[in-house]
């Protein structure tokens, strides 16, 4: 079942905590069900160390994260 999710923040400190508890959240087969849509691969590629980061000053050691796509990469997913 597909899920949208509108999150609100005041900040945008506050929007990449919500990306990255939204992203993390649940059991890790959880994570790996999950993708998140970003505007670019920088985006992408800046979210994976923004997540990685906040994982280890959580004291976590290891992490699944869910795909982590643009627009055009969901839609040739989508396609194969």
């Amino acid at each position: 079942m597909q899920r949208r999710v509108l999150v609100r923040t005041r900040d945008l400190a506050g929007f990449r905590r919500a990306l990255v508890d939204r992203a993390t959240a649940g059991d890790p087969i959880a994570a790996r069900r999950r993708i998140v849509i970003v505007p670019t691969r920088a985006a992408a590629e800046l979210l994976r160390q923004t997540t990685e980061a906040a994982v280890r000053r959580a004291g976590r050691h290891t992490l699944l994260l869910p795909d982590l796509l643009t627009r055009d990469d969901l839609i040739g997913r989508l396609h194969a």
